[in-house]
């Protein structure tokens, strides 16, 4: 701890490697070593924001979870219907073979064939 305070008064101060009498390497040695312990032990106030974090992820866990089954429920359901019908779809009201139904007093739709081109 006592290094790294000193790694903090020597930047803010500006100072280059050279003039903490330190090499590189080591310099890198204690950073790493610093964050290992950080990372094993977090501070308080971090171990606080990540329990909040790990109870939101549980909730959110447990939703998706919900929601899965849901959808497997539903994919079943609608798998078993299409095999009920045989397959088919059924085809939109006003439809058929030949096309949409004639509607009334539109000259455009006219009920019959295609007159043949010519």
């Amino acid at each position: 701890m006592r290094r790294y305070g000193l790694l903090r008064r020597a930047a803010a101060a500006g100072a280059r490697l050279p003039d903490l009498g330190v090499g590189l390497p080591t310099l890198r040695h204690w950073i790493d070593r610093r964050r290992e312990r950080e990372i094993d032990v977090p501070p308080e106030e971090r171990q606080e924001d990540m329990a909040t974090e790990l109870k939101r992820l549980r909730r959110e866990n447990e939703i998706l979870r919900q929601e899965r089954e849901i959808l497997k429920k539903a994919t079943a359901l609608f798998a078993k219907e299409g095999r009920r019908l045989g397959g088919q779809r059924s085809a939109p009201p006003g439809t058929g073979p030949g096309g949409p139904a004639p509607i009334p007093g539109d000259p455009v739709s006219r009920e019959g064939p295609d007159p043949p081109f010519g």
